[in-house]
């Protein structure tokens, strides 16, 4: 089995896994950025979970507060022609919609502009520890199986993965057990632009 060195090795290319790559590339580190799924943007891409919250704070008056990354995804998606302005939420947060296939082209778009070796369709199925730290890992993708040594490893897989294969302790929910509700929006065609009551909303669905 062939193995291939890199600084840092991130798991999961969604929205952490794609910010955490591109970071650590512009301070001059190798990096290999890894995704199972044939796209880039995780649950926003491959689930069409269409909203991004946390941009802004939630009060009367929201505020924006992150930056970074994030805000070259949201000027990204504002070049494509894309409403960037929040929307607020039943649940009150300040979310920002999107078009799946333009946040995909704004994701395309930044790691081709990087130096992020970006990997699709290769899944992580195994971790190799010495003396209690991840040394490699093995990878799978549609033709081969090969191992990735790097002296730091990022888990954006979003369910955990590296930790899990990596036997190391994991919490679910706060103390009570408790998890946040998922904020679930979908994208609809086919009704008339302007305000749509509830009502119109589920006779287009009834009838598409």
């Amino acid at each position: 089995m062939r193995t291939e060195q890199f600084d840092v090795v991130v798991i999961g290319a969604g929205a952490s896994g794609i910010a955490a790559a591109i970071s650590a590339s512009r301070v001059g580190s190798k990096v290999l950025l890894v995704e199972r799924a044939s796209s880039f943007g995780g649950e926003a891409t491959n689930s069409w979970v269409t909203a991004y919250c946390g941009f802004y704070t939630r009060e009367e008056v929201p505020q924006q507060v992150v930056y970074g990354i994030g805000e070259e995804v949201l000027l990204g998606l504002k070049a494509l022609g894309e409403p960037v302005h929040y929307t607020i939420s039943t649940a009150g947060n300040a979310s920002i919609r999107f078009r799946v296939e333009r946040l995909k082209t704004v994701l395309d778009q930044l790691i081709l502009q990087s130096t992020v070796d970006a990997r699709l369709t290769t899944s992580l199925i195994a971790v190799q520890k010495e003396q209690n730290r991840i040394k490699s890992v093995t990878l799978q993708d549609d033709e081969e199986t090969y191992q990735v040594e790097a002296a730091c490893f990022v888990d954006c897989s979003g369910n955990a993965n590296l930790l899990h294969l990596s036997q190391l302790e994991t919490a679910w929910g706060n103390e009570q057990g408790e998890t946040q509700q998922a904020s679930l929006s979908c994208f609809v065609t086919g009704v008339p632009s302007g305000e749509v009551s509830m009502d119109v909303l589920t006779e287009a669905i009834k009838a598409g």
